[in-house]
């Protein structure tokens, strides 16, 4: 139940944030850290009634267990961006439109203090969340594969809000290539 709870909270309180957000009833600034403080605010909220303080212990003993590679690692890290890349290329060839990685606001990001080190958190917050957490809990019920395709429905679904408003990715993303 305590996996359901926290999937099911936060896709909805995400959602209330980034209509808030959208809608201009609460700050564009917030954002960038809003979203992760909210994902790590109700992943620790929940798992703290269910479990208490060593429930919240748990959450980062297996980023204490390296079983990988680290060529793994890297060939992780690139995929993804080579996923997206192809899926943007690809959308700009079959609607005939012009190739648009970022907008203005987009390539901001890179020139700010702190990027890297902002970058290194949201990818520490979203592999407890995700996979130190989610798909663990998940593959103790069922199998490897549908643990990680549950989590990565809930994770389209957290991201939908943010297609919707176009806040903070690629402009014009469609759902389909969102999940």
């Amino acid at each position: 139940t305590e996996v359901w709870v926290f999937l099911i909270a936060m896709v909805s309180i995400n959602f209330l944030f980034v209509v808030g957000i959208g809608e201009g009833w609460i700050e564009q600034k917030y954002f960038p850290r809003g979203r992760l403080v909210l994902l790590c605010g109700t992943l620790l909220a929940v798992v703290f009634l269910w479990r208490g303080f060593r429930g919240i212990l748990d959450l980062v003993k297996p980023l204490m267990v390296w079983r990988v590679h680290p060529l793994w690692v890297v060939a992780a890290s690139l995929l993804p961006i080579l996923y997206a890349a192809l899926f943007v290329v690809g959308k700009a060839l079959v609607t005939a439109t012009p190739l648009e990685l970022f907008n203005q606001s987009g390539l901001e990001l890179f020139k700010r203090d702190g990027f890297l080190f902002r970058l290194f958190i949201l990818a520490l917050i979203s592999e407890i969340v995700w996979v130190g957490y989610t798909i663990r809990i998940l593959s103790k019920f069922y199998s490897w594969t549908s643990a990680a395709f549950i989590t990565g429905s809930f994770w389209a679904l957290w991201w939908v809000p943010m297609v919707i408003y176009e806040i903070g990715v690629v402009p014009n993303l469609s759902f389909a290539g969102l999940w």
